[in-house]
């Protein structure tokens, strides 16, 4: 069966396949509104008309006829599978999303991806021809094609819009997220320094420039990595050219590059920072750096925010979301959406006038709380419980740090995110929330010899 691993992105579209060798890409779609240009998958689900990027289907959607850019990227997807005629109902294709797009509120996920990637799963579908449509967030794709060891794996996603960070509980080639953080490139100044660097007698805020340029940085990228890496030692290199003139105006130098990323290189460090500063389990020893803009200072800069919990960047190419989402497509990695365990709580009750010992299940944030009673103060670990996807016999769920707990009734619920195993929330009825994160392992109960 054929399969393909999409990702759409405001620059590029990369594309990997199982029948060819190779990754294709080409630039991304642009569609003129009326009222501002759009990029990427917001460009191939937005009307025109369409006021702002929450409103991705729109009338566009509703007359898939008029179409044009579905309709390009329906004869694309066949060229990538072999022909412009091939049936592409029985291909399984996986699209990266914009992380931006994953669902969920406060601490839990309900589903990995939300209403805009179901939406882009619907008109691929539609207009392409293709019924088995998955959306994956795009730096999830990375970490599948990356295929780590087990533990809690760090991406950075450093593209032409959006800075990621997200963290992923990987095991046995499954990956899971637990937390992830995000900030508009356009925070550093990065676009607006190099469309001003070429202007060229052009206005600096033209996005067509802009998309222009950012497509010619691209095309360039081998020549940048080696210019940027010999004037990192070498002063006369500075002044080299790393993107040609063009459409998009003027030369840009390594010296102004240079300038721009060590801007943008700030701003990962934040994003990446405060995604640390929440992750409470240990990262794998290799953090993972992609996108266009993963180079010169910015790959340094996401391994010092990890605080030395980290030993190495490893630098991925941009195409690495598309390869991932093939990996996902044939079965060969296993992207996980939601929380897949159970957690539950070991406690005392009395029933029928007897006091018994009992696992306690207790439901997501989206179900009815668990209340249970604290009767004297506790410190320490918590009698957590967790069913490994939801089956199997209840496991001792190890702790990441130790909690003090006050006598009273609290409500219960399991958190979905922000720790390797998930978390559990203890609200009292005054006071403070307590979350009690839970680490990456969960060991087999000891069984009593017969």
């Amino acid at each position: 069966m054929a399969a393909l691993g999409l990702d759409i992105g405001s620059v590029r579209t990369k594309a990997a396949t199982a029948g060819r060798t190779g990754l294709w890409h080409q630039p991304s779609l642009v569609v003129d509104t009326g009222r501002g240009l759009w990029f990427g998958s917001a460009a191939l689900t937005t009307a025109p008309g369409a006021t702002s990027y929450d409103r991705l289907l729109g009338a566009f959607a509703d007359s898939p006829e008029s179409g044009l850019p579905g309709r390009m990227l329906g004869e694309y997807l066949r060229w990538l599978l072999g022909s412009r005629n091939v049936a592409l109902s029985q291909a399984r294709v996986v699209v990266a999303a914009p992380d931006r797009w994953m669902a969920g509120d406060g601490d839990t996920w309900p589903s990995a991806v939300g209403a805009e990637g179901a939406a882009l799963a619907e008109l691929v579908a539609r207009l392409a021809g293709v019924e088995s449509v998955r959306v994956v967030p795009g730096s999830q794709c990375v970490a599948a094609g990356v295929l780590p060891d087990d533990g809690a794996l760090l991406v950075c996603d450093v593209g032409a819009r959006t800075v990621t960070a997200a963290v992923y509980a990987c095991e046995s080639g499954a990956t899971r997220l637990l937390d992830v953080e995000y900030a508009d490139t356009a925070a550093s100044g990065l676009p607006a320094r190099l469309a001003e660097a070429s202007r060229a007698g052009a206005s600096a805020g033209d996005p067509l420039r802009w998309a222009a340029l950012e497509n010619e940085r691209c095309v360039r990228a081998d020549r940048a990595r080696i210019v940027l890496a010999q004037a990192a030692v070498r002063e006369r290199y500075r002044a080299t050219p790393v993107c040609l003139p063009g459409r998009h105006g003027g030369a840009i130098t390594a010296d102004v590059l240079v300038d721009a990323l060590d801007a943008l290189a700030e701003l990962v460090g934040t994003v990446v920072g405060r995604l640390v500063a929440r992750c409470a389990e240990p990262l794998l020893p290799d953090i993972v750096v992609t996108g266009g803009n993963a180079l010169g200072p910015v790959p340094a800069a996401a391994l010092a925010a990890a605080c030395g919990r980290a030993s190495s960047a490893r630098v991925v190419p941009p195409t690495a979301a598309a390869s991932g989402a093939l990996l996902i497509a044939t079965g060969r990695a296993r992207a996980l959406d939601g929380f897949p365990h159970e957690l539950g709580l070991a406690i005392r009750r009395v029933r029928c006038g007897l006091l018994e010992s009992a696992v306690l299940p207790v439901g997501e944030s989206s179900t009815p709380d668990t209340e249970i009673t604290v009767p004297d103060d506790h410190t320490g670990p918590l009698p957590v419980r967790v069913r490994l996807n939801r089956e199997g016999d209840w496991r001792p769920a190890e702790a990441v740090t130790p909690v003090d707990v006050r006598p009273g009734r609290y409500r219960v619920c399991a958190m979905g995110r922000r720790a390797g195993l998930g978390a559990l929330l203890l609200r009292p009825e005054n006071g403070a929330d307590i979350v009690y994160p839970l680490g990456l392992r969960a060991p087999e109960p000891a069984r009593s010899a017969p």
